[in-house]
């Protein structure tokens, strides 16, 4: 009778603290364990004349088995509500690696049109200085032409100088 009054006890605490949203899988389990120790004290019990169960004896086990069940269900519940906080943090995770996935493609493709453009300006300038040393080519072709043609010149007028210094001699 004292673990009757013990594990009903247990129960009254339990059910406050899970009015208060206090209670946890472990606690859950450990007040099914206490009933079920109540259930089988009870089942033990032959209080009757004939050494039986008395009428109170199996209203005692049909109580315990019926805290039992209402247990097993707050259990299955706890561990529902468990099951589904795991599910959101799988989720959330799984939401915040996506979000982080379409960070990262983005920021590939913004690499991607730098790489472009930074390719295109690349030729682009290569194009504009194989252009300036074409020029810088033919400038310097040029020069040296114009270097050749005036160093003709000038050996020309040198040799005129001396044809007509040589003309007037003889003269």
């Amino acid at each position: 009778m004292y673990a009757g009054k013990l594990s009903l006890s247990f129960l009254l605490i339990f059910t406050i603290q899970a009015s208060f949203g206090q209670t946890n899988l472990d606690s859950l389990l450990k007040e099914r364990s206490i009933l079920y120790k109540d259930y089988e004290f009870y089942e033990k019990q032959k209080s009757s004349f004939w050494g039986t169960k008395s009428k109170k004896d199996l209203k005692n086990i049909i109580e315990t088995l019926k805290g039992i069940i209402i247990k097993d269900n707050e259990i299955i519940k706890e561990i529902n509500v468990a099951s589904l906080q795991k599910n959101a943090q799988v989720v959330s995770k799984t939401q915040a690696s996506l979000d982080w996935a379409v960070e990262l493609e983005n920021e590939n493709n913004k690499l991607e049109i730098l790489l472009k453009k930074s390719t295109f300006d690349y030729n682009e300038i290569k194009g504009e200085l194989e252009s300036l040393e074409s020029s810088e080519k033919l400038k310097n072709t040029m020069l040296f032409v114009l270097t050749i043609t005036v160093a003709g010149l000038f050996i020309y007028i040198i040799y005129m100088r001396q044809g007509l210094k040589e003309n007037r001699q003889l003269t």
